[in-house]
């Protein structure tokens, strides 16, 4: 028989001293699917061993006090779902108690209902790395709040409480884009550490997982939507108004549209004087955001600042 060449050993670290840092950039890259922080990582923190800290939730969400819980399983009071899909979930026996449901599956990310006095729904939607633009979340939103008002009916909720969970820089730069806050509550990814953090052990595994995350958030977000990517020039709201009409003019864009709270805030403290607008040559309005610039011009002298 012939012999074989050794086999270089696989480097496998220290069983002791690896962490979640060594084993991400040696092995494993650390995972980036929003599914695993939302039906793995978050569950495993927030209810822990055995639910008896779900109630903390409740402290990050505004007005949201959780009733009486019980986690065990033969007399619970609470459904944890994650990944929940309505309209998939409607199925056998159960279809009778649900006539008519949306029929889209726009459905948050999390899903706790506790059945207490009051009966309380927390419905989550997730970001970590994924960073569409302000406008595609506050649709999709709207479309999980029209499930969430057909569960309210169906099962007498007393309590809804409906919010994005992200991360701290995404959250910042929808602030950004915006001008101003969304109009759906935020709760925080480094808040829920923070508000964990002393009910957990100091090595807790998935405690860590989420602080490793955002600690490496730069690297592996998704760049963020192309918010300018059909404008053509940029200019102030004074110079617009200045060079109307122009043939090289015809629509802007702004966050929300011509109807939108953004331009409206605009145009009534009079800082669209100096906000930079963009700007294209097409006389078609490249999506919902965008409009004439006629239409501008004529709400800032509906306003008397033309």
């Amino acid at each position: 028989m012939g012999t074989t060449e050794p086999q270089d050993e696989v480097p496998w670290p220290n069983q002791v001293t690896a962490g979640l840092g060594s084993l991400s950039d040696s092995f494993l890259p650390l995972n980036r699917k929003e599914r695993y922080f939302t039906g793995t990582v978050f569950p495993m923190i927030v209810w822990g061993v055995d639910g008896h800290d779900l109630h903390l939730l409740g402290s990050l969400l505004p007005n949201c006090e959780l009733p009486p819980i019980n986690t065990a399983a033969e007399t619970t009071n609470v459904q944890f779902f994650t990944e929940y899909s309505l309209v998939e979930s409607i199925f056998g026996p159960v279809t009778a108690r649900f006539p008519e449901p949306p029929m889209t599956k726009d459905t948050p990310d999390i899903m706790i209902l506790v059945a207490g006095a009051p009966s309380l729904l927390i419905a989550l939607e997730a970001k970590m790395y994924h960073q569409p633009s302000a406008g595609d979340l506050a649709r999709q939103m709207k479309a999980q709040r029209q499930q969430l008002e057909y569960l309210t009916g169906m099962l007498s909720l007393e309590t809804v409480r409906h919010a994005a969970l992200l991360p701290q820089k995404y959250a910042d730069r929808l602030r950004e884009e915006l001008g101003h806050d969304p109009d759906y509550p935020i709760v925080l990814w480094e808040d829920l550490l923070e508000t964990y953090r002393p009910h957990r052990s100091q090595g807790d595994y998935f405690m860590s997982m989420l602080e490793l995350a955002l600690e490496r958030w730069d690297d592996l977000a998704s760049l963020p939507a192309q918010f300018r990517l059909n404008a053509e020039l940029l200019l102030t709201g004074t110079d617009v108004r200045k060079r109307h009409p122009d043939p090289a003019l015809k629509t802007m864009g702004r966050a929300g549209g011509i109807e939108g709270p953004t331009l409206a805030k605009d145009i009534t403290s009079g800082s669209w004087r100096t906000q930079l607008y963009e700007m294209s040559s097409s006389p078609t309005p490249a999506n919902r955001n965008w409009f004439a610039v006629s239409e501008f011009v004529e709400r800032i002298k509906e306003h008397g600042q033309a």
